[in-house]
């Protein structure tokens, strides 16, 4: 049974005979009462600061509670960010290698078919030149042709023109010379 501070002051005792003094009990349960009382203020005072202590740990740990999963969360999320910082940079790397293989890959194509054009441009070349001296050659023996049917031309108009003054020379000529023929030299000219 609990006991309050208005039961105590409300208690009333039987009397008897050689009993308590009165005003001893009723002073003793009045300072009893009063001590009760700030007992009593003291305890609700207690219990509803314990509450609000309760109620801000409460808080507190819902807080931390919050903050821990907020932190493993970004823990987790800075993990899954490196993570896919890291093969995103792979996939760039890989790509870039791939990238530099094939820009090798066109660039020794490009060097093997300039190679392949320079040797085909020293047949071509080789070709022109030889079709050129034979070209030059044919004209040179033409020239030295012409010249040689030019020079017989010559030759042959001047032994045309002394057999023509020959004859001339022998209707001209008395009779006892007309018999005498001038020699030819071996180049078809009249000496």
């Amino acid at each position: 049974m609990n006991i309050t501070p208005l039961d105590i002051r409300q208690k009333q005792f039987k009397l008897k005979f050689r009993g308590f003094d009165m005003r001893e009990v009723d002073s003793f349960l009045e300072e009893v009462t009063e001590q009760m009382e700030s007992l009593v203020r003291d305890n609700e005072s207690l219990k509803e600061q314990l509450a609000t202590s309760e109620s801000r740990l409460n808080e507190f740990m819902e807080t931390e509670r919050e903050l821990r999963n907020t932190l493993m969360a970004a823990h987790k999320m800075s993990e899954e960010i490196k993570a896919q910082s890291e093969r995103e940079a792979e996939l760039r790397i890989k790509e870039a290698e791939l990238e530099a293989e094939r820009m090798l890959a066109e660039a020794r194509r490009v060097i093997a078919k300039t190679q392949n054009d320079i040797e085909e441009l020293k047949r071509i070349k080789e070709r022109f030149s030889v079709k050129l001296k034979g070209l030059i050659e044919d004209h040179l023996k033409m020239i030295v042709y012409e010249e040689r049917q030019e020079r017989l031309e010559r030759q042959g108009q001047t032994q045309a023109q002394g057999q023509s003054a020959a004859r001339q020379t022998r209707q001209e000529a008395p009779a006892g010379q007309q018999g005498l023929e001038l020699p030819e030299n071996p180049e078809g000219e009249a000496r």
